[in-house]
């Protein structure tokens, strides 16, 4: 995932970095860094970000299957 993939994410879900925060086991620094592209932020925090935006309903498009990285939001399965 990368720092414009979180952010897209965010504004799909109507997410502030804010809601990030309370959802993702990881600090509002944390996130903002990210999405700045401070480069001294740890793969496991990106991961932890990711996995909470995907078990949110994001699917992310790897930068090698299409033209560029990307993102989509899950379609709601009715049960």
């Amino acid at each position: 995932m990368t720092p414009d993939q979180c952010i897209a994410a965010r504004l799909l879900l109507e997410w502030s970095q804010a809601d990030l925060e309370i959802e993702a086991p990881v600090s509002l620094e944390d996130i903002i860094r990210f999405e700045l592209k401070h480069t001294d932020v740890s793969e496991d925090i990106i991961a932890s970000i990711e996995i909470t935006l995907e078990y949110a309903g994001i699917d992310f498009i790897s930068p090698d299957k299409i033209d560029g990285a990307g993102l989509e939001i899950r379609k709601q399965q009715h049960e």
